[in-house]
């Protein structure tokens, strides 16, 4: 199921669903090159299809949740 924002509000992702770059974009209120960026450093999951980026809506969740206390224990441990 792709999903493009209508109305502007409350936003509910849903895990199940897949999401265009734009749409994110517009969902998040946020400039397209932070997207862009965040997949092309590898922080964000995609896949390109044609001329669209396609994004799950469960790797959404995970790029936009905080790190758990235990991830960042581990990423101190092997960086430092």
């Amino acid at each position: 199921m792709l999903v493009t924002p209508q109305i502007p509000g409350p936003i509910r992702i849903d895990p199940s669903a897949i999401y265009t770059t734009h749409a994110i974009v517009l969902a998040l209120d946020v400039p397209s090159g932070t997207i862009r960026r965040a997949i092309r450093r590898r922080e964000l999951p995609a896949v390109r299809r044609g001329n669209q980026t396609y994004v799950t809506g469960r790797d959404l969740l995970a790029w936009l949740s905080p790190p758990t206390a235990t991830a960042q224990r581990e990423e101190t441990h092997v960086n430092g």
